[in-house]
């Protein structure tokens, strides 16, 4: 898990980066992301009930996703940005190998690697 400062979780953040920020749609979901003037990439990852009516399940998404992030982000020296993830792809789980890469591609394509 991310700890606070990792986090994006203000509403007024969150609105900025999807007005200003740039977006990356693939199969899984839609990705918005904005370099900003800090040290740090902060990151938040949304999962409607569009997924599953389950919370277990959208919850068991989440982890795989944050920890898959989590990982390529200490792997790579990633841009300092701000990063939204919305997961759409209804009903399919996304395993921890396949979101690994989908990050990283996403980095290497948009050149958020220094």
């Amino acid at each position: 898990m991310f700890n606070s400062v990792q986090r994006l979780h203000h509403h007024e953040d969150i609105e900025n980066l999807k007005r200003d920020g740039s977006r990356y749609y693939h199969g899984y979901g839609l990705l918005w992301w904005m370099p900003v003037d800090r040290d740090i990439c902060r990151v938040t990852i949304v999962i409607g009930k569009k997924f599953s009516k389950s919370a277990v399940r959208r919850n068991r998404q989440k982890r795989i996703l944050r920890s898959a992030l989590k990982k390529v982000l200490a792997e790579y020296n990633v841009v300092s940005c701000d990063i939204l993830f919305s997961y759409v792809n209804k009903g399919k789980m996304i395993s921890f190998e396949e979101a690994c890469y989908f990050f990283t591609a996403f980095f290497k394509k948009n050149n958020l690697i220094k």
